[in-house]
């Protein structure tokens, strides 16, 4: 009996301030690029649905106030804030929603308290990320399917399991990584490098992919593929970025 053809295709995308969101900003451009080049094609082997799932915004969701999450967030740490930051400080805002700078200043650099937050976000942003996937897959009944997932913390989560691809962007520079943190979240260089060090290095993420595939039952292992972004230009990572989208998303559907 021959099998089904494959109909949906999910992409990792991981890195903290690697030249991933240019990665990701350019894949938008691609997308639209081939949307409009095949709009008119008759053929039904061209028609492809992408949906770009930025786990980032799913963890504001996951925040949101009066979800379970929350709840448990607010239980665990308000206690916490109050011991560490001081008595007058507060985990909430004035719209009682979580403030995420007041929880990191709380988390990183503290392993034990990082492990805490994630034993109860990560789970629930898993389950939004499923949500996400079955959107698509529901959206574009007749279509194939590409579900491109962002996220700095995809493979420390555990979330590669069922993915097909996993493309991880770096720069090998920790001097330029610090500065892009700093520039793009307003963060000290103390906090930038909190955060660095609470998230696993490119080579550390390339290691736990390879003991999955080794590992994984039944025997599906995960395509990984590496970007060094550091001393690439603009336009080089552009062009790295479009090769990729064409060989691994566009043309690879086995």
């Amino acid at each position: 009996m021959s099998s089904q053809p494959k109909r949906l295709k999910s992409v990792g995308l991981t890195g903290i301030c690697s030249g991933k969101s240019t990665v990701v900003s350019y894949l938008g451009e691609l997308i639209k690029e081939y949307e409009q080049l095949h709009s008119q094609s008759p053929s039904e082997h061209h028609k492809i649905f992408f949906h770009v799932i930025p786990t980032d915004e799913l963890g504001w969701k996951a925040y949101s106030v009066g979800t379970e999450c929350y709840k448990q967030v607010v239980e665990v740490f308000t206690p916490l804030v109050k011991q560490i930051v001081g008595e007058e400080a507060s985990l909430l805002d004035e719209q009682q929603q979580i403030n995420r700078r007041m929880l990191g200043r709380v988390v990183f650099g503290n392993s034990e308290l990082m492990k805490k937050l994630t034993d109860i976000v990560w789970p629930e942003v898993k389950r939004l990320i499923n949500v996400e996937i079955s959107k698509a897959e529901q959206e574009a009944i007749n279509e194939k399917v590409v579900c491109l997932i962002e996220s700095a913390v995809l493979v420390d989560a555990e979330w590669q399991q069922g993915i097909d691809k996993v493309w991880v962007i770096d720069v090998s520079n920790t001097e330029e990584r610090i500065q892009r943190l700093c520039s793009r979240n307003q963060l000290t260089i103390e906090e930038a490098k909190q955060r660095i060090n609470s998230q696993a290095i490119a080579s550390v993420v390339l290691e736990k992919l390879a003991h999955y595939n080794d590992n994984v039952i039944p025997h599906n292992p995960i395509e990984v593929t590496y970007l060094d972004t550091h001393n690439l230009t603009l336009d080089q990572v552009k062009e790295k970025t479009r090769e990729m989208f064409y060989s691994q998303i566009v043309g690879d559907w086995k």
